[in-house]
């Protein structure tokens, strides 16, 4: 089996950061400072978790907003998501 995937299995889990990201900015009221985005290596599963020490792949929301505070950062998004979808 190859280690690479379909660039049409990058760009899911782009979608699927973007729109969790777009949730979290309709109402940043509700999530605390410290929360980030979480990743699961294995399945791909993406979700909004506090930030805890000894919890691997997070990044911290604030990663992904633009300087507007209002804005998705998709180069961002971009690179994180080529971090566990490798295209070839």
């Amino acid at each position: 089996m190859s280690d690479y995937q379909r660039i049409q299995d990058r760009n899911d889990l782009e979608w699927r950061i973007s729109d969790l990201l777009s949730e979290y900015l309709k109402d940043k009221s509700v999530y605390e400072d410290i929360f980030c985005l979480q990743i699961d290596p294995r399945t791909l599963d993406v979700k909004i978790t506090p930030q805890k020490e000894g919890i691997e792949n997070l990044f911290p929301l604030s990663d992904f907003i633009g300087s507007a505070d209002k804005e998705i950062d998709y180069d961002q998004v971009y690179d994180v998501a080529s971090r566990y979808v490798f295209v070839r």
